[in-house]
């Protein structure tokens, strides 16, 4: 069963070849069932490696598509149970990029492949949280990362080598609502963020609004927006090889 074993793709020269001009694929990626005794989860990306530790299909097409967990709607009932890490590489020619992209069409390689994964596209409105600099300013240290991680867990968020686009996107999962970025922040940044997990802050800790303002200078202010959603037409859980 795939929760024993390890399930490796090796994807050859002559079926790369097949593949339109634009594609990217993974020179080798391995899937397997996470370490039960891991209850975060995360991504990392360094130069041609991608980690992926302990997530769902969901987390895993929002990583490969740079979309938010509100925008990935439809598919099976295991979409948010089965949980998966990945261990993948990317072929020494690929030219990468400070923004993960070919990281990510790789991944969407990957979800079309071993998850058989379709979707179509529909506009919805939706309630929205604006990410803004806060009036007293930023409180961001630059990064000189050559890569970008994050890494979750009750009330912490630990990140390196991530643009305000990117944290956007991560407070994004925590609400289950969209949050745009207008910071106007260019660049990346590593920080950690700290908040009670409990939303009304009861547990003597800062609300996650709060620890925003206070702890990196930023603040989120409620909007109005469409949004594009991916509705999951067909997933399957992936094999072993």
């Amino acid at each position: 069963m795939l929760r024993h074993a390890f399930a490796a793709l090796v994807l050859s020269a002559a079926a790369a070849a097949q593949t339109p001009e634009k594609k990217v694929v993974f020179e080798a990626a391995a899937i397997k069932a996470p370490d039960p005794n891991y209850s975060g989860s995360g991504w990392h990306s360094s130069k041609l490696e991608l980690k992926i530790e302990n997530m769902n299909l969901r987390q895993l097409i929002m990583v490969a598509y740079d979309v938010k967990q509100y925008q990935v709607a439809g598919g099976p009932k295991w979409l948010d149970g089965d949980r998966w890490s990945i261990v993948a590489k990317l072929p020494d020619d690929t030219q990468v990029d400070q923004d993960d992209t070919a990281m990510r069409l790789a991944m969407q390689s990957l979800l079309a492949e071993r998850y058989q994964l379709a979707f179509h596209k529909e506009s919805r409105e939706m309630s929205a949280y604006a990410l803004l600099v806060a009036k007293t300013g930023p409180k961001l240290a630059r990064s000189d990362y050559n890569g970008s991680s994050s890494k979750g867990g009750r009330g912490k968020l630990t990140c390196r080598g991530i643009s305000m686009d990117r944290l956007a996107s991560l407070l994004s999962s925590r609400f289950e609502l969209p949050v745009v970025d207008q910071t106007a922040l260019p660049g990346k940044f590593d920080f950690t963020l700290e908040w009670s997990p409990d939303e009304a802050g009861d547990s003597g800790g800062p609300t996650i609004f709060t620890a925003l303002q206070e702890q990196l200078g930023l603040k989120l202010e409620s909007r109005h927006v469409p949004v594009e959603i991916l509705v999951i037409d067909r997933a399957e859980k992936p094999g072993e090889n």
